[in-house]
Parts: C-alpha cells; structure tokens; sequence
C-alpha cells in the first residue's frame, strides 16, 4: 500500500525542507510547492 501524501506549500525553503524531513519520517510522502497556485494545479491534475 502507497503511503499518505501530503502537500506542502511555502515559499520559506527551510520550512518546506523541514517539514518534508519530518512528515517522511512519520510515513508520508511529500509534495512540496514555493506558490499556491502551482500547489492547487499539480494537486487539482493528479487527484484519484
């Protein structure tokens, strides 16, 4: 079974980088996006 994913928007990379860290190692894949409105495209192309 695929993990979870999460998506992460931020325009911080440090943040994103962080979070992307921690949520991998809690079992979750990560999608991580500087702009909203890329966040919202690549989500809104790729949901089951």
């Amino acid at each position: 079974m695929a993990n979870p994913v999460v998506a992460i928007v931020n325009d911080d990379t440090q943040f994103l980088r962080l979070m992307e860290l921690v949520l991998s190692e809690a079992g979750y894949d990560t999608l991580t996006f500087f702009e909203g409105s890329k966040a919202y495209q690549n989500i809104k192309e790729h949901l089951p």
